[in-house]
């Protein structure tokens, strides 16, 4: 079981109307599960995990309480990972979403190995939106992995360009 708070646009640069995008702190508190143990956790053939849980009212603008569920299937072999990911949204605005990609990520055994993601997303009657991803995570410790990426997406006539970081802390319970 894995507790997730997720936080996005804290910092944004450029774009359109991005001073009004930069006071929309978009979060999410979710909960992942194992729903099939496979290759992540010991077992052979592939790990399937479920994700659910609220999307928060984004803050300080208006905005309601959303939902989110996704579906997470994995296989790793010992040169790469690959992880699939469908994800269905009840949005804030009370519209439905679908999201969809595809992440690879090198050698488990290699301390920094390189992330690659497709991504694709539709909410509503909106435009859809693709994007890329290229990064590396670090496995600092046992219990610590940082992750550091650069996203370019396009959805109508805007391009979009990322930065991320994240890190994953693993306690024992």
């Amino acid at each position: 079981m894995e507790l997730v708070f997720d936080a996005h646009h804290a910092l944004l640069y450029g774009g359109v109307d991005a001073a009004a995008r930069r006071r929309e702190l978009d979060t999410a508190m979710l909960a992942k599960g194992v729903a099939r143990e496979g290759c992540l956790q010991g077992q052979s053939g592939v790990s399937i995990a479920v994700e659910a849980g609220a999307l928060l009212p984004t803050v300080p603008t208006a905005g309601g309480v959303g939902a989110s569920v996704a579906t997470i299937v994995s296989q790793r072999w010992s040169e790469a990972t690959l992880h699939v990911n469908l994800e269905g949204d009840f949005t804030r605005e009370h519209r439905f979403a679908f999201v969809g990609g595809a992440i690879g990520e090198g050698p488990i055994a290699w301390t920094v190995r390189p992330v690659f993601e497709s991504y694709v997303a539709r909410e509503g009657d909106l435009p859809t939106f693709v994007s890329g991803l290229g990064g590396a995570i670090w496995r600092a410790s046992e219990h610590l992995d940082l992750d550091a990426a650069v996203r370019v997406g396009h959805q109508t006539n805007e391009n979009v360009f990322e930065v991320r970081a994240g890190l994953t802390w693993t306690v024992g319970l």
